[in-house]
């Protein structure tokens, strides 16, 4: 039985955990670009960039786990993750039935540490009927692990080349290739059933602008998502606030991902989902913590942090078929929106329509102890609600 540890996949892509790691290395939008973090008012086309760290995509090290075509996905593709909501890891063994090694394997320690088996074994649909827009570097519509995910073709859209093929562009060498791959993995990851509508905004360097952004925001609740991904960070505020204003309006949840320079406050769009107002209730900011509920060292924090979930050496999807180890504060926010997505597909009572993020916050798990040189060091919270605990957030909606 053959186990392959997070280290051994991580070895190739050390390098650009390292660059990342700071910076997290997240889908940016280039015309001017969207980057990360900082606080100046302005409507103005901002530069954008993706939030995960250098060295974010740590290949497998032997290569073996390039090619998935023989269908070794499957167990993921036909919804075999249904297993969890009987509390089973089965399909988390270390391999398939068949023997095929699973990678997958490796992150059942996040899993836990978000207590997402219970979340499961309280949200049976999975997530089913749900669609989570993931606003990026386009997908690989390809891939294995995301057949039979996505939503219809006619809603989908690509920014960057003006059509609607918003499959991932460009080769390994290049920044941000496979960001929006990975991002869609996690989330089917933790809500196996839900739909992914892919926006392509970004190119393969990572970088956008903030106009393209705030579009596809728009796109993306009008073509029927009910949680929007946003893996991209900017140092200034954007018409982005405009087109989150206008997915609240509409019920519509977006998750934004906190920044990887491991500075105080957090990014640009999410420095504002701390907010008490409408856009605010229906937006989250998403940081890095590690399975110690240490905070990542290259996750932002303070000012405008709401929760923290798993982003370090996470395994999800990669183009070409292939699977990656990934780090980053852009991989945190896949998590939260899944489990966002598990909330929408169960029948929550009324009390909490437009309450969703506001539950989700007050059922984290306080980390301020793990943390206490950090906590000393602010006034204020440094690290917001804490711990994402997806079980008991979805107790407390029944």
């Amino acid at each position: 039985m053959l186990r392959i540890t997070k280290q051994t996949f991580l070895l190739a892509g050390i390098t650009a955990l390292l660059a990342a790691c700071g910076t997290t290395a997240e889908p940016s939008a280039s015309a001017p670009h969207l980057s990360a973090q900082g606080n100046t008012t302005s409507t103005t086309n901002i530069k954008m960039t993706t939030a995960e760290t250098a060295g974010s995509f740590g290949a497998w090290a032997t290569g073996s786990f390039g090619v998935w075509a023989a269908g070794s996905f499957g167990a993921w593709a036909s919804g075999s993750f249904g297993a969890w909501a009987s509390g089973s890891f089965g399909v988390w063994a270390t391999t398939f039935e068949d023997g095929t090694p699973n990678p997958l394997h490796n992150n059942v320690e996040e899993w836990n540490q978000i207590r997402l088996a219970g979340a499961h074994t309280l949200a049976p649909n999975l997530g089913k009927d749900v669609t989570v827009a993931v606003i990026d570097t386009g997908i690989d519509l390809a891939h294995p692990a995301l057949s039979g995910t996505l939503s219809p073709e006619s809603t989908w859209w690509d920014y960057v080349s003006g059509d609607r093929n918003p499959g991932e562009m460009g080769t390994a060498s290049d920044k941000a290739y496979g960001h929006g791959t990975a991002v869609a993995g996690i989330i089917l990851q933790v809500a196996p059933n839900a739909r992914i509508l892919p926006i392509r905004v970004l190119p393969p360097s990572g970088e956008g602008t903030s106009t393209t952004i705030a579009k596809a925001i728009i796109h993306a609740v009008d073509q029927g998502a009910k949680v929007v991904n946003v893996s991209v960070v900017a140092d200034k505020d954007s018409d982005i606030s405009k087109a989150i204003e206008y997915a609240a309006l509409r019920g519509v949840y977006v998750v934004m991902a906190a920044g990887n320079q491991g500075l105080n406050p957090v990014q640009f769009p999410a420095a504002k989902s701390a907010q008490t107002n409408t856009p605010g209730l229906y937006s989250l900011s998403v940081g890095g913590i590690e399975l110690n509920n240490r905070k990542s060292s290259y996750s932002n924090y303070g000012a405008g942090l709401e929760v923290m979930t798993p982003a370090s050496d996470i395994v999800t999807t990669y183009p070409k078929g292939e699977i990656r180890a990934v780090t980053g504060t852009s991989f945190a926010t896949p998590v939260a929106s899944g489990v966002l997505a598990l909330a929408l597909g169960e029948g929550y009572s009324a009390d909490n329509a437009g309450e969703l993020t506001e539950k989700l916050k007050l059922s984290e798990q306080n980390v301020d102890i793990e943390n206490h040189d950090l906590v000393l060091l602010m006034e204020k919270k440094a690290l917001g609600f804490g711990l994402l605990n997806a079980e008991a957030f979805l107790k407390s909606i029944k």
